[in-house]
């Protein structure tokens, strides 16, 4: 069986600010789940779109770094904006690196068509029991 490697990257100004707390959530419930994961926090506009192309390496499934055993997901938190950031983060080729959201902002709207839930640790599990894209 496959172990995923999550990489988190949140903006915890999203949601008005409201994104912090439930990214604690979230990391508890990692946590108490035995999950292998990584944090990296956007500190400023566009700051998500630089970590995720500073991740590029480390997330592509098929790099040489990656084991068998292991698949690396990033797993973006935080709005639409966030998300758009990240988004852009993957452009020039790297279409093939596994992307998850868990929404946080205020408006949501990408989520709410995509039909993955508001709720942040359901949204969670949505992307845990997932077995395609």
């Amino acid at each position: 069986m496959v172990k995923l490697k999550l990489h988190f990257v949140i903006n915890e100004q999203a949601g008005s600010g409201s994104a912090k707390g439930k990214a604690q959530q979230l990391f508890a419930y990692a946590q108490e789940n035995n999950l292998d994961f990584r944090l990296s926090i956007s500190e400023y506009p566009h700051h998500t779109t630089e970590i995720v192309q500073s991740l590029l390496s480390s997330l592509s499934p098929w790099s040489e770094d990656v084991s068998v055993e292991t698949f690396p997901l990033l797993v973006i938190v935080g709005g639409d904006g966030t998300l758009n950031d990240a988004l852009n983060g993957l452009t020039n080729g790297h279409s093939d690196i596994p992307l998850a959201y868990i929404p946080c902002g205020t408006g949501n709207d990408f989520a709410r068509a995509a039909g993955i839930s508001l709720a942040p640790i359901e949204a969670f599990q949505q992307i845990l029991h997932c077995h395609q894209p």
